[in-house]
């Protein structure tokens, strides 16, 4: 059985807590649907039919219906038949506001609207019967883009419920057809995937149908009045579906089925409220989203919800011989750039052609992503000129389509802290190594393994290795979460819940000897404890390191998950005891860091026997000192340090809490770096090395 940490050492990992979660903020987002009163007199706001008394409108993952189902024709409904799915709440709502363009939807309006009498496409699985009858027209419409954003088809019921009334004559209908759709599609049967008839009544009565959405694909529910326009213009309204993955959408670019829509209106030119394009900085990172309202998208090209995408959105239906996405970019010099194409793709290769400033285009293939909701880059060489510049997305051979598109980029290249390790002569009791680490970030997990390393230590020459290393992982509530003792034996339990030999090797960092330990954790974003400890109280000199197993790449969204920081414990010695602490900067992009020395302000904290006068040094990957550090207000000059650096470290938010204690912010490239702590003049305590991700 492993042992519970000491009073004194989770005084430390309060301290540790206290320190680091000041990196991180835990954001709450609330989801609300907004209702919206009509702009017209007398408006009448009526609930959803069959609620409760107490319920007054339908609410996303609270509505207010039970799996009522109608007959449709063009007279008022009758009284519920049967019920097509077990009676249940829905789970997700979409509010809409007829002639307003629903978040990554459209509106306009149709010459024609489907009328039929009869009854509703009410079955999953049977082809729906297209009405073959039309009414005159125009009418009002409205698009809403729901995804199927799963490896199975997915049936669902729709319940269209008018919330208020618009302009005199509301009585509405909605309709299921391919994405995406155009105003053609109305009469064309091979996109028409089923509808549910008119909300007659006063108030208006809710109208239902049910369809299957297959695996991966995004349709469109189109909503429209079927008084003649303006009639209806300015209704509220609700679409509520039973199947909650529809308020998720995460919307893959299905493969085209039937001949695509003739090629649309460009679309036009930014609204004044579009913030306007401006010269980049030279050698900064420059972003430009698929989504923004500066680039022109053409024909079926239209804009998607994306949760995993850098802005939440991206551009879908590209290509087909119909749609185009065109970025309006600026350079501030003429020359060849390095451009990064952040796409989605679930299929096998896809294709598109990049025309620069109306050139030629030429062929660019896209591998899978892996699916529509994960996020890939590729590199590509353009040339530009000095101010405005652009860069068309295109395929013209009908069926075939391009990927799905988040953002371009130039200079973006990530740099990350990949690995982070601390090696010191590990005791017992309070002289065990203690290591933290900050995940970083608020979305997703991160992936790591965590080793303690001893016996293979020998080997580089280091005197005195643990014969025999125990490791522990703690979250930030000092739980014991995962523990090892001889990583090619599995200690289930907590997060671990299967043999994870295989991982480990499969990692390409499993460790030289059988008696060492190893953990793979996926971590969400918080606080985490690693200690090392000799079985049987053993001591020695062991190593405690963490890797970033899905490290960020040029297409990452801000929020994705980092390994943030290091924060080592342990008890310094002299000669080849003292504490070192090793990372590596990884990418292509400098990275600023400050690295801390402490020990005296460890005694607040309850830690016996504090390092009173820890040194810091800085040492490269070829192990040249380029920076050193005794006592933080006093700068020492030389190697990196060109200027002083009280001010900087204390607007970092990390100068240390004793004038004793030792701290150096540098920028530094892509490379290993070892922090090396020491007592002044050879005296000895426990202190702590700390690495933090000033960026």
């Amino acid at each position: 059985m492993k042992k519970q940490i000491n009073p004194s050492i989770k005084a430390h990992l309060l301290r540790s807590a206290l320190i680091l979660l000041s990196l991180l903020a835990i954001c709450a987002i609330p989801f609300t649907l907004a209702q919206r009163n009509a702009a017209i007199p007398a408006a009448r706001i009526y609930p959803p039919q069959n609620a409760s008394p107490s319920t007054s409108a339908a609410i996303a993952h609270q509505p207010s219906y039970q799996g009522d189902i109608t007959r449709r024709s063009d007279v008022p409904f009758l009284k519920p038949q049967a019920a097509l799915v077990p009676e249940r709440p829905a789970v997700c709502t979409l509010n809409g506001t007829l002639g307003t363009a629903p978040p990554g939807g459209a509106t306009g309006t149709i010459a024609t609207r489907l009328s039929r009498p009869g009854s509703p496409t009410v079955i999953c699985g049977v082809p729906p019967a297209f009405p073959g009858n039309t009414d005159t027209g125009p009418f009002i419409y409205n698009v809403h883009y729901i995804t199927n954003t799963g490896g199975s088809p997915l049936c669902t019921a729709v319940i269209l419920h008018v919330v208020t009334e618009g302009i005199a004559g509301t009585n509405m209908q909605c309709s299921a057809f391919m994405a995406p759709f155009q105003a053609g599609d109305i009469t064309n049967p091979t996109r028409y995937l089923g509808d549910a008839g008119v909300s007659t009544g006063n108030p208006p009565v809710n109208t239902v149908f049910q369809l299957t959405v297959p695996a991966f694909t995004t349709i469109a529910l189109v909503v429209f009045n079927v008084n003649v326009s303006p009639a209806g213009q300015g209704t509220i309204y609700q679409l509520i579906s039973d199947q909650d993955i529809f308020c998720q959408q995460g919307s893959p670019t299905p493969t085209a089925t039937g001949t695509p829509s003739p090629t649309g209106t460009p679309s036009p030119t930014p609204s004044p409220t579009c913030t306007p394009l401006t010269s980049p900085t030279p050698g900064a990172c420059t972003t430009y989203e698929a989504e923004s309202c500066n680039n022109t998208l053409t024909g079926s090209a239209f804009v998607l919800n994306c949760p995993t995408c850098s802005g939440g959105e991206k551009v879908g239906y590209v290509g087909s011989n119909s749609g185009t996405l065109q970025f309006n970019i600026i350079a501030v010099a003429p020359g060849n750039y390095t451009m990064t194409i952040c796409y989605l793709n679930g299929d096998a290769t896809r294709y598109a052609y990049l025309s620069v400033n109306g050139g030629a285009g030429t062929s660019v293939s896209f591998p899978s992503t892996g699916s529509f909701q994960t996020v890939g880059s590729i590199q590509r060489t353009v040339t530009l000129n000095t101010g405005s510049n652009t860069l068309k997305f295109y395929n013209p051979i009908v069926g075939n389509w391009a990927p799905d598109f988040d953002r371009i980029q130039f200079n973006c290249a990530p740099s990350y802290l990949g690995n982070i390790s601390t090696r010191s002569f590990v005791q017992t009791g309070d002289n065990v190594m203690i290591g933290g680490f900050v995940v970083q970030g608020t979305t997703s997990f991160k992936r790591v393994i965590i080793r303690a390393i001893g016996p293979e230590l020998a080997q580089h020459g280091v005197p005195n290795p643990m014969a025999d290393p125990t490791l522990e992982l703690h979250n930030a509530n000092g739980a014991l979460i995962a523990s090892n003792d001889n990583w090619q034996t599995t200690i289930i339990g907590g997060i671990i819940t299967s043999d994870q030999r295989q991982q480990i090797q499969n990692s390409g960092l499993a460790p030289g000897d059988p008696l060492e330990s190893a953990i793979i954790a996926d971590l969400p974003p918080g606080n985490y404890t690693a200690i090392v400890r000799g079985v049987n109280n053993t001591t020695g000199v062991a190593l405690v390191e963490a890797y970033d197993l899905n490290p960020e790449t040029d297409c990452s969204p801000a929020t994705f998950p980092i390994l943030g920081n290091i924060s080592t414990r342990s008890f310094v010695q002299t000669g080849d005891n003292v504490m070192i602490g090793g990372f590596i900067v990884q990418g292509a992009r400098s990275k600023r860091l400050i690295v801390r020395a402490i020990g005296p302000e460890l005694s607040q904290y309850g830690v016996p026997n504090p390092l009173a006068d820890p040194t810091l040094e800085l040492h490269n990957g070829s192990g040249n000192l380029i920076a050193s550090n005794d006592n933080w207000q006093q700068t020492i000059i030389g190697g990196i340090i060109t200027s002083d650096q009280v001010q900087a470290i204390q607007n970092s938010g990390y100068a240390p809490g004793d004038p004793r204690e030792s701290a150096i912010i540098a920028n530094l490239p892509p490379g290993n770096y070892t922090a090396i702590v020491r007592g002044v003049n050879n005296t000895t305590g426990v202190a702590l090395v700390e690495v933090y991700d000033l960026q």
